[in-house]
C-alpha cells in the first residue's frame, strides 16, 4: 500500500467541487494539484507606490481650450439667439394673408397598437378599425426648428392656416400642396402644372381658382363641422365581415376636397398606399416627370366638374350614400341544379350606366376604384369619374376576398363622357332630364331650409289637431253625448291613420329606392399575368361563378331585390378574359338568382347575334343551369380549335340526334319486319342454288360407269330442269323484292323529310 498524503485527498475533493461550479458559473482558474492556493496577502503595505496620473494634462488635451470671451464675441452671440426668437415669433404669428414658405417637418409613427380617443368629441378615433381623419387631435407633426425638433404639433393647424389663404395663381395653389405635403416638390408637380396651362383656357383657370377652388377649400375647413353633426366615427369595412356604412352627400363632399389636396392621413404607411386599402390622395395624378397624360386630364376635368355642382349657389346636399359589404355563405350546387334559364336581353347601344332602375355592374379590381386616382382608365376608373362619391369607397372599404362583393347605393351621375381607355374624354355636365330621368340625381333631395319649413309647418299642424281634440273631449264630458263611444270612434281612428302613416313610409321608401341608382362591385381574376387557357379550367370556372353570383343573388337586408342586372364583358378587356365564357357564365348566375339579365355588347354585332341565336336554341331545348355548366366543364378536355359558343352548338346537335335515332328505332320496329322478310328471301334463294348443285355432283359421280354418250344425254337433261328451276326461283324473288324496295323507299324519304324540317328549327 502507497503512503497517501490527506492533502492530497482533500484538495481532489475540492477539484470536484471546481468543475461543478465551471458549469455553473464558467469562472475556472486550473492550478496544479500538488501545489497549495496561495493565500491573498490583504495588506498592501509590503506593495510598491504606484505614481498617481496627471489629472490636468489629460483634461487639456481631452478637451481644446475654450477661447477667452470678448465684448465682441459676446454681442454676436446675443444677436444670434434674437434671430432665433424672431423666427419662432414670424411663424407664430404670421398673417395669414401672406403666402407661406414649406416647413421642414418629420411625421410621428401613427395609428399606435391601442385605441386612441378624445374626450373632446365622440367621432375622434385614431385605430385601424376606423377612418384617420386630417381634423383629429392625434394626426401630429414635428418641426425643425435649427438642429432641435419641436414638440408634436396638429396638422389641422397647418392646414387651417395654408387654406385660408388666398390662392389666386397656379404657382400658389402648388406651393400650398408643397407645404400640406411633405413628398410633394416643384419638379414632381409637373403634371399638375401642365393641365393648367394647356389642357384648360384663360376662362376657365379664372373660374376655378376666382370662383371654385375658394369653395373647395371651404369644403376642407367644414370637416369638423361636418363630423359633429355626424356626432360618430367613420367606420371601415374590413375584410372577411359583413358590414354597413351610410354617409351624407355633404361629409363625402368634405372628403373628396380634403383627397384633392392631398391632406388625408395614411397611418404608418406615409403617403403610400396600404396593403388593405387602395389610395385616398390624388398625389398620384399631380405627381410625374412629363406631361399629365390626356385621359388624366379629362379625369381632372370630371372631378372640378362635381365640385363645381356641389358648391353651386352654395347649396348643401342632404341625400345618403351606403356602402354594404356582402358575402357568400351558401353555394350553390350548380351540377345539380334544375332552375331554368332566366330572361335574357342583348343591347349593342346602351351603356351600363344608362340602364336606369337596373342593378348596375362594376367591373372592379380586388382594391375597389382600381387605379382612379393614378393612370388607369377602364371600365370602373371611368366610372368612378363619372360619380366622384364612389371614390369614398376607396378610403372605407378594404380589398376583396374571393367570396365578397360590394354593393354602393346612392352614389349619382355628374358628367357625361365619350370613347375608351386612353381617348376617354369628358362631354360636359350630365343632364338626367335629357334621357328622362330623375333631377334629383344630380341635385340632390332639396336644401336643408327646404326640408326644415316643411318639419315646421307639420309640427303647427299636429298642436291645432291635438287642441280641436281637447275641446271636443270636454264638450262630450259636459254633454249628455255617449263618451265611451266617442272615445273608441277616436281611437279607430288613430289606428287608421298611424297605418296610413307607415304605408306612406315604405313607399317613399320604395320609390326613393327605385330613383337612386345601384352598383355591384364584382372582381374578377387577372389572366394577363397567367396563361389564358387557365381560366376553362374548373377551378377558375368555379371561382369566378360563384363571385359572380355572391353579386347577384337576393340581399335579405333590402327589400326591392327584383331589379334586372345590367352586365357586360365583365373581365374581359385588360384582364384578357374569354367574353362567350363569362356571358354565359353571368347568364348561369342570374337565372340561379330568379333575374332578368340585359347584357351590354357595346356594339359589338358578331358577339351579340352568336349569343341571341345560341340562347334561343337553349330555350328551345329545355336546357337548364345544371346541363349548360357540365358543358363549360367539359370544354377544357376537349383539344380541337372550338370556341365556346361553337363546341356547346356541336354539343346540342349531337344530343339531338341521338334522341332522334332513339326515337326512330322504337318507332319504325313494326316497318322493319319488311327488310327482315326480303333478307330472309334471298337467304332461301342461295340455299336451292346451293342443293341443285349439290345434286348435280351427286348425279355425276353415281354415273362414271356409263358411256359417254349417255353422260353427256344426261347432263343436258340435268341442265334443262335447272334452267326450268332457276327462272321459277327468280320469277318468284323478283316479285317479293319489286314490293320490298316500295316500301322501304318509301320509309326513307319519309325519314328523310323529318329531319330536313328539324334541321330548318335548329338553323333558324
Amino acid at each position: 500500500m502507497e503512503n497517501i498524503n490527506p492533502f492530497t485527498l482533500s484538495q481532489r475533493k475540492n477539484k470536484k467541487k471546481r468543475r461543478t461550479n465551471q458549469q455553473n458559473s464558467q469562472t475556472y482558474i486550473k492550478q496544479p494539484l500538488d501545489i497549495p492556493k496561495p493565500k491573498v496577502n490583504l495588506n498592501t503595505t509590503n506593495l510598491p507606490n504606484k505614481p498617481k496620473p496627471d489629472r490636468k494634462r489629460i483634461r487639456n488635451l481631452q478637451q481644446k481650450p475654450k477661447p477667452k470671451t470678448s465684448q465682441g464675441n459676446k454681442q454676436k452671440q446675443k444677436e444670434k439667439s434674437q434671430l432665433k426668437t424672431q423666427k419662432i415669433t414670424s411663424f407664430l404669428n404670421k398673417k395669414v394673408n401672406q403666402p407661406m414658405s414649406k416647413p421642414k417637418y418629420k411625421r410621428i409613427p401613427t395609428t399606435p397598437r391601442h385605441v386612441l380617443k378624445s374626450k373632446d368629441n365622440n367621432w375622434d378615433y385614431w385605430d385601424k378599425s376606423h377612418l384617420l381623419l386630417p381634423c383629429s387631435k392625434y394626426n401630429t407633426w414635428i418641426k425643425l426648428i435649427g438642429n432641435r425638433n419641436s414638440k408634436p404639433l396638429q396638422k389641422w393647424y397647418l392646414i387651417n392656416t395654408t387654406l385660408k389663404c388666398k390662392l389666386d395663381n397656379c404657382q400658389k395653389f402648388l406651393k400650398a400642396l408643397q407645404r400640406i405635403n411633405n413628398v410633394l416638390s416643384t419638379n414632381s408637380l409637373k403634371p399638375v402644372k401642365s393641365f393648367f396651362e394647356n389642357s384648360l383656357t384663360e376662362n376657365e383657370q379664372e373660374n376655378f381658382f376666382t370662383n371654385v377652388l375658394p369653395k373647395i377649400q371651404n369644403l376642407v375647413l367644414s370637416l369638423p363641422h361636418e363630423m359633429d353633426r355626424l356626432n360618430r366615427p367613420i367606420k371601415l369595412l374590413r375584410s372577411g365581415r359583413l358590414a354597413k356604412e351610410e354617409l351624407p352627400q355633404s361629409l363625402i363632399a368634405s372628403l373628396m376636397a380634403c383627397s384633392f389636396f392631398c391632406v388625408m392621413p395614411y397611418g404608418d404607411y406615409q403617403n403610400t398606399r396600404s396593403p388593405y386599402l387602395n389610395r385616398r390622395n390624388f398625389t398620384q395624378l399631380y405627381i410625374g416627370k412629363h406631361q399629365m397624360s390626356y385621359s388624366n386630364c379629362n379625369k381632372m376635368k370630371c372631378f372640378i366638374n362635381y365640385f363645381q355642382i356641389v358648391t353651386k349657389n352654395d347649396r348643401r346636399a342632404n341625400g345618403m350614400v351606403s356602402f354594404y359589404r356582402n358575402r357568400l355563405v351558401d353555394i350553390p350546387k350548380w351540377e345539380t341544379s334544375e332552375s331554368k334559364l332566366s330572361n335574357l336581353i342583348i343591347n349593342k347601344h346602351l351603356r351600363i350606366e344608362d340602364c336606369h332602375k337596373h342593378l348596375q355592374v362594376d367591373f372592379a379590381n380586388k382594391f375597389i376604384g382600381g387605379g382612379v386616382l393614378s393612370n388607369g382608365c377602364v371600365q370602373e376608373e371611368i366610372r368612378f369619374a363619372i360619380c366622384p362619391e364612389l371614390v369614398v369607397s376607396c378610403m372605407i372599404i378594404e380589398k376583396m376576398k374571393k367570396n365578397e362583393t360590394v354593393l354602393i347605393i346612392g352614389a349619382k351621375r355628374y358628367s357625361n363622357y365619350t370613347s375608351y381607355g386612353s381617348d376617354f374624354t369628358f362631354n360636359g355636365a350630365y343632364n338626367p332630364e335629357d334621357e328622362g330621368g330623375d333631377p334629383k340625381d344630380v341635385l340632390g333631395e332639396g336644401e336643408e331650409g327646404e326640408s326644415n319649413g316643411k318639419e315646421i309647418g307639420k309640427e303647427d299642424e299636429k298642436e291645432k289637431e291635438k287642441e280641436k281634440e281637447k275641446e271636443n273631449e270636454n264638450e262630450n264630458e259636459n254633454g249628455n253625448g255617449n263618451g265611451n263611444e266617442y272615445k273608441l270612434e277616436k281611437e279607430e281612428e288613430k289606428e287608421k291613420e298611424k297605418n296610413k302613416r307607415t304605408e306612406e313610409r315604405i313607399e317613399n321608401q320604395d320609390l326613393n329606392s327605385l330613383t337612386k341608382t345601384h352598383l355591384i362591385a364584382i372582381d374578377a381574376v387577372n389572366f394577363s399575368r397567367k396563361k389564358p387557357y387557365a381560366q376553362y379550367r374548373p377551378f377558375y370556372i368555379k371561382r369566378e361563378i360563384n363571385k359572380i353570383y355572391c353579386g347577384f343573388q337576393k340581399l335579405k337586408i333590402l327589400n326591392f331585390d327584383n331589379r334586372p342586372i345590367a352586365s357586360g364583358n365583365f373581365g374581359c378587356g385588360v384582364f384578357q378574359g374569354d367574353k362567350e365564357l363569362k356571358s354565359l357564365l353571368q347568364l348561369l348566375a342570374a337565372s340561379e338568382a330568379k333575374r332578368e339579365l340585359v347584357y351590354c355588347s357595346f356594339e359589338d354585332e358578331k358577339f351579340s347575334e352568336k349569343f341571341s341565336n345560341l340562347y334561343k336554341q337553349l330555350l328551345d331545348y329545355g336546357y337548364t343551369v345544371s346541363k349548360l355548366y357540365n358543358f363549360l366543364l367539359d370544354f377544357n378536355n376537349q383539344t380541337n380549335t372550338f370556341s365556346v359558343f361553337e363546341y356547346i352548338e356541336n354539343q346540342i346537335l349531337e344530343e339531338f340526334f341521338n334522341e332522334v335515332f332513339e326515337n326512330d328505332n322504337e318507332t319504325f320496329d313494326g316497318n322493319n319486319n319488311a327488310t327482315i322478310n326480303n333478307n330472309n328471301i334471298i337467304n332461301t334463294q342461295e340455299k336451292i342454288e346451293n342443293e341443285t348443285h349439290f345434286k348435280i355432283g351427286n348425279s355425276i359421280k353415281t354415273e362414271t360407269s356409263i358411256n359417254t354418250e349417255t353422260e353427256t344425254e344426261n347432263e343436258n337433261e340435268n341442265q334443262n330442269d335447272n334452267d326450268i328451276v332457276k327462272e321459277k326461283v327468280m320469277e318468284n324473288s323478283e316479285n317479293l323484292n319489286e314490293n320490298g324496295k316500295n316500301n322501304i323507299e318509301k320509309e326513307e324519304m319519309q325519314h328523310n323529310t323529318n329531319l330536313q324540317h328539324k334541321i330548318t328549327e335548329i338553323e333558324n
